[in-house]
C-alpha cells in the first residue's frame, strides 16, 4: 500500500471556465473568443477544448448556430526561459484561415484534441455567428493532462503545481 501512495495518478483535470453565455436576449449575435492553456511537459498528453453545457438539463438541448467554428494550434514562447510573447507555430485542428466547423454531428456537445508536444502550449479561437434561437447554454474551455510515462509522485505534483489555469480574453455573452 505504501508503494501505491509514491505512484503517479493517472488524471489531473483544470477547472473549466466559461467563454460563451447564450441567453435569451442578452449580449450580441456573434462573437470569438480566444482560450489556451499551458503544456508543462513533453511527457503529458494534453487533451484540450469546448464542451456544450445547456442551460435546462431536462431539455438538453444540442448547440445550435449558422456557423460555429473552431482552430486549436500549438504555441511557442518566442522569448529566452518561457519569457515573452506565445506564437502558433503548428496547426491542431482547422485552420487560422479554415477553422473546423463544429459541431460536425448535431448530436455532439463539443469537440477536443489530445496531443503530447514540446511546445510551450495551446492556443483555441472559437466563434459564433447566429446562435439558434431559444437554445441558451453556455460553452466552456477545458483541458486536462495524463502523464505519458510513470513518475515518482513528487514529479507529477511538480507538473502538476507548473500547470496553472486556464486563460481566456473574456466571456462573450451571445443573444439567442
Amino acid at each position: 500500500m505504501a508503494a501505491d501512495q509514491n505512484r503517479c495518478p493517472r488524471r489531473w483535470d483544470i477547472e473549466p471556465i466559461p467563454i460563451f453565455k447564450m441567453v435569451t436576449g442578452v449580449g450580441a449575435g456573434s462573437g470569438t473568443s480566444r482560450f489556451r492553456c499551458a503544456v508543462p511537459d513533453p511527457r503529458v498528453w494534453v487533451k484540450f477544448g469546448v464542451l456544450w453545457v445547456p442551460a435546462n438539463a431536462t431539455t438538453n438541448t444540442a448547440p445550435g448556430a449558422a456557423t460555429l467554428t473552431l482552430w486549436v494550434a500549438a504555441v511557442e514562447r518566442g522569448g529566452i526561459a518561457d519569457q515573452g510573447t506565445e506564437y502558433p507555430v503548428e496547426d491542431l485542428l482547422g485552420t487560422s484561415a479554415a477553422p473546423l466547423a463544429i459541431p460536425t454531428n448535431s448530436a455532439l456537445y463539443g469537440k477536443f484534441v489530445q496531443v503530447k508536444t514540446g511546445q510551450t502550449g495551446l492556443q483555441a479561437v472559437m466563434s459564433i455567428t447566429t446562435p439558434t434561437a431559444g437554445v441558451e447554454g453556455t460553452w466552456f474551455a477545458k483541458a486536462s493532462y495524463y502523464p505519458t510515462v510513470d513518475m515518482p509522485r513528487e514529479e507529477w505534483d511538480k507538473l502538476v503545481g507548473a500547470i496553472g489555469g486556464i486563460a481566456a480574453d473574456n466571456v462573450i455573452g451571445l443573444s439567442v
